[in-house]
């Protein structure tokens, strides 16, 4: 047990106790009528404890532990978290996501230990000086279930995270902003902060159009619309500096030509460097492309891209060329790794080619088709074995280290949210997307550049919540959208929250799910047996509610709460 001179808590409490000889502390006990016990740790929680009882019943503080039962609410700290939670100087509510601060008992009894339990700041200054303070006021921020809460002056993140946790870097309108890559590098220490550890960013080459996806001159990456050459490998430098990998947008699928031949026809094509690589002609223009119909390579091994001339990838050339313009983006650039775009629109062989020839250190694959069951009455069937098992079929081809948007969870979700849960348990009892057969394939979203930002299959905006609290929570790779992060703004707190308990527990993306409850307006799962989480309108969960089987909250929010086992 530490002594009391070793704890600066002690000070603090003694403070307490004479407040609540005040007529003010009266009133508060008169209020309360609980009894908390504060476990105070020099060094860490749980060893060599100083144990204080505050009896809100009495008015008294002392040393010990409760003597009369069980106390309403243990808090436990160490000596300089409870400190600095007290002074202001530590967000609680951050404290308690990073395990600084834990609750045990009652949380409606944890609600009412409210800042004025404590002295006013007045008080406090003899012992701790002014400067210990902000400027709000009271020194102890108020629970609100089920995190304590307040403002705090100049609160910073700290999560450490050994998940994979994409962030889509960018929103469709980004290359219309200007030094889009300078503006995000000032977001990367936040991002490290929030436990981010990939970061997916726009197609980096000149290219017809601005967003990036009408590829020209692939070497040249001054022309892009982002940002130049120079500050792309400066955003790189700085990402991994905070531990961050970047993923390039590839989209290799095809090509927008730069000049016109002697007949005026868009057919050739340049890749940017003075030996000619990447060059090409109609010879590697697939000749079954009707939209483009100059080309006169093998026949499309996908689906057929409308915009822009589909290439050859049969060619042994354009699959060397390729491999080495990609390497030449990990090598040169500092990029980590891929997000294919348009993956149908090419075998899956040739993904299996360009991995082997890369080795990126994490992929993830557009595999989206249009094809999700409906009913006569235009809505979704529940069983969608057949869409998540193509994009499977699909990974496996393409030979199974690279992973897919899990478009079948992305469907689901989106009409799920709005009552209709019972569609998040498939006839096996697992998650009806990808995640349930394949999670550790599976990169799970709630919305990317195209699905919100042009509206091609937008999430329900008021439930976005409830589809982070999914996807953060479950196996897979889940992936953030910029938009929900920096433009919205109110959903940042919530997901970073849900990260951080992601990480504390060791979710990942092997993570096993059972699903407790998918009725119309609840869904609650238990993953590995460490967190327990529910969305939906319904309150009264009866013997499903975990704190009956040794969990406490860790986080909720309007329709959404997660527990973490004690």
């Amino acid at each position: 047990m530490a002594s009391g001179a070793e704890l600066k808590s002690e000070s603090l409490l003694e403070l307490m106790k004479e407040h609540l000889k005040t007529d003010a502390g009266k009133e508060i006990t008169k209020k309360i009528g609980l009894v908390y016990q504060i476990n105070i740790a020099p060094k860490k929680i749980g060893f060599d404890e100083m144990i204080f009882t505050v009896d809100l019943k009495k008015g008294e503080v002392k040393k010990g532990a409760y003597e009369g039962g069980k106390p309403d609410a243990t808090f436990s700290f160490k000596d300089e978290d409870f400190v600095k939670v007290a002074l202001g100087k530590m967000n609680p509510q951050i404290a308690f996501m990073r395990g600084a601060m834990k609750i045990k008992g009652s949380l409606s009894a944890a609600t009412k230990f409210t800042p004025d339990i404590f002295p006013k700041p007045a008080k406090i200054l003899g012992g701790f000086g002014k400067n210990d303070l902000h400027e709000t006021g009271s020194p102890l921020c108020g629970v609100s279930y089920p995190v304590m809460h307040c403002h705090v002056k100049n609160a910073t993140l700290g999560f450490m995270s050994l998940i994979w946790l994409q962030n889509s870097g960018f929103n469709w309108d980004s290359s219309k902003k200007g030094g889009w890559y300078n503006t995000l590098k000032t977001s990367i220490p936040e991002l490290a902060d929030s436990g981010i550890t990939h970061v997916w960013l726009p197609p980096p080459s000149h290219a017809n159009g601005t967003e990036g996806y009408y590829p020209g001159r692939l070497y040249d990456l001054d022309a892009s619309s982002y940002g130049n050459k120079d500050e792309l490998k400066s955003l790189i430098t700085a990402m991994h500096e905070k531990g961050i990998k970047a993923i390039a947008d590839i989209v290799i699928n095809h090509r927008a030509a730069v000049k016109q031949d002697e007949n005026g026809i868009w057919n050739i094509f340049e890749g940017g460097t003075a030996d000619g690589r990447l060059d090409f002609n109609a010879s590697l223009i697939c000749r079954d492309d009707n939209d483009h119909p100059f080309g006169t390579g093998n026949p499309d091994t996908g689906d057929n891209y409308p915009y822009t001339a589909d290439v050859d990838h049969t060619n042994p050339r354009l699959q060397s060329e390729l491999s080495d313009w990609m390497n030449w983006l990990k090598t040169e650039i500092g990029f980590d790794g891929w997000r294919f775009d348009y993956a149908i629109g090419y075998g899956s062989s040739f993904t299996n080619l360009y991995m082997d020839r890369t080795s990126p250190e994490f992929a993830v694959a557009e595999y989206w088709r249009w094809n999700i069951a409906k009913g006569q009455d235009g809505k979704l069937e529940q069983n969608q074995d057949a869409h998540r098992n193509e994009i499977a079929s699909w990974i496996q081809a393409a030979g199974g280290v690279v992973t897919a948007f899990d478009m079948t969870t992305k469907y689901i979700m989106d009409v799920a949210v709005v009552g209709e849960l019972w569609r998040l348990k498939d006839s096996n009892g697992k998650p009806p997307g990808l995640i349930g057969i394949k999670p550790e394939n599976a990169v799970t979203f709630i919305d990317n550049h195209d699905t919100w930002s042009q509206k091609l299959l937008p999430f329900p905006s008021d439930q976005v919540l409830l589809g982070y609290a999914y996807i953060l929570t479950h196996p897979g790779t889940p992936s953030i959208f910029y938009d929900h992060f920096f433009e919205w703004g109110w959903p940042k707190e919530p997901i970073r929250n849900l990260t951080a308990i992601r990480a504390r527990n060791g979710i990942n993306s092997k993570s096993s799910v059972s699903i407790l409850a998918a009725e119309a307006n609840l869904y609650m799962a238990n993953i590995d047996d460490k967190i327990i989480m529910k969305i939906g309108t319904k309150l009264d969960l009866g013997d499903l509610d975990p704190t009956k089987s040794n969990f406490h909250v860790a986080t909720s929010g309007q329709d959404f709460a997660v527990w973490e086992r004690n």
